[in-house]
């Protein structure tokens, strides 16, 4: 990794304007808080790795915040401890890249939610278990409900291909089996009601 010294003199090198320039704290949102260069071009690669990110798929914005603080949380102290910049703000910095992502419509977390049920319904998964999922890394749980409404029977008819699939084309010929193959579909996430439904 660069040091704070080696990237400034990558920069001066590159537009020595940069390091002349005065930056505006209006330019990321952050009150009282010393914006240098050194931050400036951490958060430009910060935008860069979460557009990085969402070009392989879509992300909720918990998920997509959580895995920009494991990535850059200690660069961003090394970088500030070294040229002496006051810390405490990566947080704030994190929340502008997400914001700047959702702005530009490259993370959306209904499309994400969207996406995420269509593709964990068709992996044979539940309504409990895709809400538990997308709770994790969603902050928009109320659209949650609305993308899981697949009626009754549409989840019902979901947990019949999943037996179909594990058990082939049989019914449940004792309270044994049947006991068993709701468990296995509990443990897909699906409902009593669902699982029922399925068994019939």
């Amino acid at each position: 990794m660069k040091s704070a010294e080696a990237f400034l003199a990558e920069l001066a090198e590159s537009d020595p304007s940069l390091l002349n320039s005065q930056s505006s704290e209006s330019d990321f949102g952050l009150e009282d808080f010393p914006v240098t260069d050194v931050v400036k071009s951490l958060q430009q690669t910060m935008e860069s790795r979460a557009v990085a990110l969402l070009a392989t798929r879509e992300h909720g914005d918990k998920e997509l915040l959580q895995k920009l603080k494991q990535k850059f949380s200690a660069e961003y102290v090394r970088l500030t401890e070294q040229a002496g910049i006051p810390g405490g703000n990566f947080s704030q910095i994190c929340e502008n890249v997400l914001q700047k992502c959702q702005e530009n419509n490259w993370q959306n977390d209904e499309r994400y939610i969207e996406v995420a049920v269509t593709s964990l319904s068709q992996k044979g998964q539940g309504p409990l278990k895709i809400s538990q999922k997308l709770k994790q890394t969603t902050s928009k749980t109320h659209l949650i409900r609305d993308y899981l409404d697949f009626g009754r029977e549409g989840w019902a008819e979901i947990a019949r291909e999943v037996l179909q699939k594990k058990y082939g084309e049989t019914k449940p010929d004792s309270l044994q089996t049947r006991a068993k193959w709701t468990r296995f579909l509990q443990s897909r996430g699906f409902e009593f009601d669902h699982i029922n439904r399925a068994m019939r």
